[in-house]
């Protein structure tokens, strides 16, 4: 509009003499000029205002959208501690309808730290400090509480009515959580609720050392359960599971509070009782033992007795330490367990019993560290096929160098083994080196059978198990190559489990024989239910065949019966001909001993007896 009225003034003729109307248009152009100048300014100016809080908006829109949306308590305080603004998450866990909150309402919900937190905010108000930081429990109108981690930071903005203090509040409740059940997952077995054996022995410890001071007894009841390894095998570690915890709630009723109640692993128990007796140490146990017998406990349907072998050690009386009470409760247990299980037996240092103990443990150093060192060897000795006069295949024999590489045989080391625990180890190292063997000879082009023995843990043991499978599953295995060798007694006291391995490893393609047949249960019903592909004759009927009718007539009728059973017949501790001769007038498939060849630690590669060997 300042235009149109430059432009009509301007188009205006011009006098020679300039009066005070031209005088006037000339200044009226001039204003115009100059208002049309501000006017364009001002356009400018608004639509950069406009574009300017436009961006704001957007910028407040995002920071409104990133505080409500965000899983954090974001608030901002006067100088008098009243809220003044508050996020949504905020407004939904602790505003609950209070337009009015202060922050003793939303940071102090613990009076044990009220006091200190009021000191800590009033700090920052007095701006003795920037910033400040604290955890508390916050109630939320739910009546549940939450573990809140508190950032506060002063404002810089002086306005009288302007917010003093932003406070930002992080939920840690989860982590809270996870904190206590680790730190009570350290100290508690998780199956039973019992303490666990680090717990138990800080404990035991404290307890000693108080007892000591003001001269009192403790006494260590050391406990596990009968014939727990049958429940496992026949039920499933679940069932045995279930079985523990039905056990260590039996526990709980019997003994008090102030005592140390601790499961120390597998179905290992102990408890600690301060300022008692020997007598009164022997009636608790009396008491648990009766109690752990009312348990109605079922397999199929059946009642099984739980019964319990408890060792009592004393201090002071038999022992000053925990590793020695400990020790001592352990074997006062094992004392319990020879004297016929479900006893109560209180230590006595019987010295027979010790010297067999520590001969126990002797053997236990000499087989860890022979393993450790490596000095754990396979000799080989092959089994002949009657029928055709050739070694059919070979058997994996272990044998065990001593420090000076004399060689122990497996009766020296494997009993020892079996009791103190390394049998598993064992199982793992000869399954490794024989199917290393294995795997060296099919490199050199031969395809040679290999019999291994596995002991009775493999049959309970399920990640041995697994481990076999995965072993033989190996693609650079030939598991068609491979048999497994189970004693009868042992497949037969183990019967469900026994089956179970030999058809998963079967399933893989290899073999399995039955070891010492005849001697043990000698029960042609289990013959008939396990997958075995050969029984081997326990030797004690084969070393004197030749002079004993009574052994040629049990070999005869073994033999028989093996094969109409459909299961090929191996006999052991073969040293003659006429031994060789008889076997095979009964129909006996193969034959193992000195005669047919003595074990070596080379594979002597051969076609028969009497044959030139060479070593593979």
């Amino acid at each position: 509009k300042y235009n149109k009225i430059y432009q009509h003034f301007s188009n205006k003729k011009s006098h020679k003499y300039q009066d005070e109307v031209s005088l006037l248009e000339e200044t009226i152009l001039q204003v115009a000029k100059q208002l049309q100048s501000l006017q364009n300014e001002v356009d400018e100016r608004t639509k950069s205002l406009v574009k300017q809080t436009h961006t704001l908006e957007r910028e407040r829109n995002f920071i409104q959208g990133l505080l409500d949306t965000a899983p954090l308590i974001i608030l901002t305080q006067d100088k008098n501690g009243k809220i003044i603004t508050i996020n949504r998450f905020g407004k939904k866990h602790i505003e609950d309808g209070n337009e009015n909150l202060i922050y003793e309402n939303v940071f102090i919900a613990d009076n044990n730290q009220k006091q200190h937190i009021l000191e800590l905010l009033d700090r920052l108000r007095s701006s003795q400090t920037g910033k400040i930081r604290f955890d508390s429990t916050l109630d939320y109108h739910n009546d549940r509480s939450r573990h809140i981690t508190w950032f506060h930071t002063k404002l810089s903005d002086n306005h009288p009515d302007a917010p003093l203090i932003l406070s930002i509040g992080l939920d840690i409740t989860d982590r809270k959580v996870a904190e206590n059940r680790l730190a009570w997952l350290a100290n508690h077995d998780p199956l039973t609720h019992l303490c666990n054996r680090r717990s138990f022995q800080d404990q035991f410890s404290n307890l000693i050392d108080i007892a000591h001071r003001q001269k009192q007894s403790v006494a260590l009841l050391y406990f596990d359960l009968d014939q727990f390894k049958y429940i496992n095998d026949t039920c499933g570690h679940k069932a045995g599971d279930v079985l523990l915890q039905v056990i260590a709630d039996k526990l709980r009723e019997v003994t008090r509070s102030s005592d140390i109640l601790a499961r120390l692993g597998g179905d290992e128990f102990a408890l600690v009782i301060y300022g008692i007796s020997e007598d009164g140490a022997v009636k608790v146990a009396e008491k648990i033992f009766s109690s752990l017998q009312s348990i109605d406990y079922r397999i199929e349907d059946n009642p099984f007795k739980i019964t319990v072998s408890i060792g009592i050690a004393l201090f002071p009386k038999h022992g000053h330490s925990i590793q020695e009470l400990l020790a001592n409760a352990d074997l006062a247990m094992y004392q319990a367990k020879e004297a016929g299980r479900g006893r109560i037996h209180v230590y006595s240092p019987d010295a027979e019993f010790h010297k067999r103990i520590h001969h126990e443990l002797y053997w236990k150093d000499q087989i860890q560290q022979a393993m450790d060192e490596n000095r754990f060897v396979l000799y080989f000795q092959p089994i002949l096929n009657l029928r055709t006069r050739t070694i059919s295949h070979y058997e994996s024999l272990l044998r065990m160098l001593d420090k000076n590489g004399k060689i122990l045989s497996p009766d020296q080391f494997i009993p020892v083994a079996e009791r103190v625990g390394l049998i598993r180890s064992i199982d793992k190292l000869v399954v490794d080196k024989a199917l290393d063997i294995h795997k060296s000879l099919l490199s050199k082009g031969y395809d040679i059978v290999l019999s291994i023995n596995l002991s009775g843990q493999a049959l309970a043991d399920e990640d041995l198990q697994n481990y076999i499978y995965d072993s033989l599953a190996n693609p650079q295995v030939k598991p068609e190559l491979i048999i497994f060798e189970i004693t009868e007694t042992i497949a037969v006291s183990n019967f469900a489990s026994a089956r179970h391995l030999m058809e998963r490893i079967r399933s893989l393609g290899c073999s399995f024989a039955l070891d010492d047949f005849g001697v043990g249960f000698s029960s042609f019903y289990y013959l008939m239910h396990l997958p075995v592909d050969y029984v081997k004759i326990d030797g004690s009927f084969i070393k004197k065949l030749e002079n004993s009718q009574e052994d040629q007539v049990l070999v005869q009728a073994l033999a028989e019966i093996a094969q109409r059973l459909g299961k090929e017949t191996i006999a052991e501790f073969v040293e003659n001909a006429k031994i060789l001769d008889l076997l095979e007038k009964y129909g006996i498939h193969y034959a193992q001993g000195y005669h047919v060849g003595r074990p070596m630690p080379q594979i002597l590669f051969s076609k028969g007896i009497g044959d030139s060997r060479r070593t593979i």
